[in-house]
């Protein structure tokens, strides 16, 4: 499932392309810039500092706006044009992140970015299979006339496998777990089994 992501609220694009686009169960972001909320054709300043914050700032936008928490981020990319700036980029950059939780990352140096930029960001998240589950259950359940019992059964059989299977379980458990929970009596077990599954993952 790819979905193509553009918010009307967003940071202004400076190109024809999405904010971000959802394929299967991780983000794309585009790579965000340093300009004006208003406009994309002028820099929020020319200090590299002011420069990474705004890029940085723009990215949780995108990301909010997406549902998707910033620590999810699984691997980030930076362009610099002047690699003098490393230090000071990474000094800023480390803010925005746990000490034991920072994405994997490289760093580019080019010859140029758009609009005159000196830094330009873009980044991949994951998006919790669970969550993605239980919205194609909502839209293919209880929208098709389903019911709602049909909904949360179907939910409840398809999410705890997919919680299972996020949280490391053995795949086999996953299947025979979303097997199982056809059954009603079952409900009690699988709100506890989810509980659990979601503190876990």
């Amino acid at each position: 499932m790819i979905e193509h992501l553009t918010f009307s609220d967003g940071p202004k694009r400076v190109g024809p392309f999405s904010h971000a686009v959802k394929s299967d169960n991780y983000l794309f972001v585009t790579g965000q810039m340093p300009t004006l909320e208003d406009d994309p054709s002028k820099l929020i300043s020319n200090d590299i500092k002011d420069q990474t914050h705004q890029v940085l700032k723009n990215l949780c936008t995108v990301l909010k706006k997406s549902n998707v928490p910033w620590e999810n981020i699984v691997f980030v990319r930076i362009y610099l044009v002047n690699f003098q700036d490393f230090d000071i980029v990474n000094k800023i950059y480390e803010t925005y992140f746990s000490e034991d939780k920072l994405p994997a990352r490289t760093c580019i140096g080019v010859t140029g970015l758009a609009v005159g930029a000196s830094i330009e960001i873009d980044l991949i998240a994951k998006i919790k299979l669970w969550k993605i589950i239980m919205k194609i259950a909502f839209k293919n359940g209880l929208k098709k006339g389903f019911g709602l019992p049909g909904f949360a059964m179907g939910s409840a059989m398809i999410g705890f496998g997919a919680l299972a299977f996020e949280s490391n379980l053995d795949f086999l458990v996953a299947i025979a777990s979303m097997l199982f929970l056809w059954s009603m009596p079952a409900m009690i077990l699988f709100v506890t089994l989810e509980y659990v599954c979601i503190l876990n993952s």
